[in-house]
């Protein structure tokens, strides 16, 4: 199992380094692997995209679905990449500590989904406190934390 995570989120040729000779993006796909292979039922992941390429971050969030689905993982992350949230099915906003509005995917495609997330972004921009949490049926979830977007 060990391998073929590593193998999947492309770290096995760092498996014997230390944390100070890899890279930061290393370093959070390594952190993501040992939930992984520890079976976590739950993971709260801190902008867990934020030192990936676009590559290594869509690998990570298919992975983390993947692991909703067969393992029935809850998810919690915080990022601000509004791409992280498109692989979710239901979204909360949240503004002041308030939830203020829902999205939910349904049957709309990560793209169309996408879409829907940065339009309603852009409608409660005012705020750089805002943030919006994500949830997935079968409980997986995300937060994305929005700055102050201009107009």
């Amino acid at each position: 199992m060990i391998y073929s995570i590593s193998d999947r989120l492309d770290i096995t040729n760092i498996l014997d380094k230390f944390p100070y000779e890899v890279s930061g993006g290393q370093r959070q796909r390594c952190t993501c692997a040992r939930a992984l292979v520890a079976g976590a039922q739950l993971i709260l992941a801190d902008e867990p995209t934020g030192a990936l390429d676009s590559i290594s971050a869509h690998t990570l969030m298919e992975t983390f679905n993947e692991m909703n689905r067969t393992l029935k993982a809850t998810i919690l992350v915080v990022t601000h990449d509004p791409f992280a949230a498109c692989f979710c099915n239901r979204i909360l906003f949240m503004k002041d500590g308030n939830i203020v509005s829902e999205l939910q995917r349904n049957d709309k495609t990560k793209d169309e989904f996408l879409l829907d997330i940065l339009f309603l972004k852009e409608l409660i921009k005012d705020s750089a406190s805002e943030r919006l949490i994500y949830q997935c049926f079968r409980c997986f979830s995300f937060c994305l934390k929005l700055g102050k977007m201009e107009a």
